[in-house]
């Protein structure tokens, strides 16, 4: 997680970086992984620089953690969306006054947030009841990444700092996670679709360096993961 939303959660939510940092997130920065004779050494102010490095389930489990013993909410896992509940307006389209569940019970609230992210059903709920959906603006970034976590063997802090390197159409990135994991990542254009003859032989020379790299000082700790 980038400086800004760790800063931002010590104003808000002060227990949840405490709690991710008892789960193993680290506060790191790009400069705390560089040598002092690139950086010049630590100054004033660097530590307004400092992320969480976390994996995600390590964020969700803070998160959740900290929901579960907040006064006034409940948690209810396993309980699926399907559809929203209305009620006429006195004017202007219906007023969205809870949600269905796929069992068929209805929760009536007085907001109704939707965190489902960018395969969000939200569309499809709010046509069929008789809403037209808002505006939604979506991009193509044309790339698409591989990446695969690993755990040092020793349980020591990972050997890696945060970098970038680049091949002839293909971006390797080497990100320090939580506690004694990092990961690589493996980026190429999306244009192209799947990976031809040269591109799959430069694919695999790089995730193999990685991979001979890393297994010489961790294990895997994840399967590989293929995003779009």
């Amino acid at each position: 997680m980038l400086a800004r939303w760790r800063l931002t959660m010590e104003e808000e939510l002060p227990e949840v970086v405490e709690e991710l940092e008892r789960l193993g997130g680290l506060r790191l920065g790009a400069l705390d992984t560089l040598p002092h004779a690139l950086t010049g050494g630590p100054r004033p102010g660097d530590e307004r620089l400092r992320g969480m490095a976390a994996r995600r389930p390590l964020v969700e489990g803070a998160l959740a953690a900290v929901a579960a013993r907040t006064p006034g909410v409940t948690v209810r896992r396993g309980v699926a969306a399907a559809g929203l509940v209305t009620e006429l307006g006195t004017a202007g389209p219906p007023h969205v006054a809870g949600v269905r569940t796929a069992a068929g019970e209805t929760v009536a609230t007085d907001l109704v947030v939707d965190a489902m992210g960018r395969r969000s059903a939200l569309p499809v709920m709010l046509r069929a009841a008789g809403v037209a959906p808002g505006d939604e603006e979506r991009d193509e970034r044309g790339f698409a990444y591989y990446g695969r976590h690993f755990r040092t063997s020793d349980g020591s802090r990972p050997p890696v700092s945060y970098s970038v390197r680049a091949f002839e159409g293909l971006t390797l990135l080497a990100i320090p996670a939580d506690a004694d994991v990092w990961a690589w990542v493996l980026v190429r254009p999306r244009a192209t679709g799947r990976c031809g003859r040269c591109a799959t032989r430069r694919c695999g020379t790089a995730r193999s360096r990685s991979s001979r790299a890393s297994r010489r000082n961790g294990r895997p700790a994840s399967r590989s993961r293929t995003c779009r």
